[in-house]
């Protein structure tokens, strides 16, 4: 089952994404489901901070469910011309906390990967449930 959202903020995109889990993918309410929301929402906030300027301020989120292996795919695709991935995760925290969004990702993601593709950014994640 699949959905796909152009979003203006990281907040349309959790709730679209949210009713895609619960409704059409028709899993329970859970901590997997909760990462899975967090890790798109760091990766729609760095999407909408670093990789849309000008008049191109548009994100697309596309997300698939494979009900045969239970994993969750969502794909947030930005016009910007991306980073290099092999650079470190920041260090500084906030009130204890990793600031940095990539870190996020990955911890609470099975996987997260970067690629350019037709002239856009894209960051995948997967999670399995």
């Amino acid at each position: 089952m699949r959905c796909r959202a152009t979003a203006r903020t990281g907040t349309g995109v959790r709730v679209q994404l949210r009713q895609a889990i619960t409704e059409w993918w028709h899993l329970p309410t859970s901590v997997d489901a909760q990462d899975l929301l967090i890790a798109v929402g760091e990766a729609v906030t760095n999407a909408w901070k670093h990789g849309c300027s000008g008049k191109r301020r548009e994100i697309r989120v596309k997300a698939s469910f494979d009900g045969e292996t239970r994993v969750a795919k969502v794909e947030v695709i930005d016009p910007g011309p991306g980073f290099d991935p092999s650079t470190p995760f920041r260090r500084e925290t906030l009130d204890g906390v990793c600031a940095c969004g990539r870190f996020l990702m990955h911890k609470c993601a099975d996987s997260v990967s970067y690629e350019r593709r037709d002239g856009h950014f894209v960051c995948t994640v997967t999670k399995r449930f």
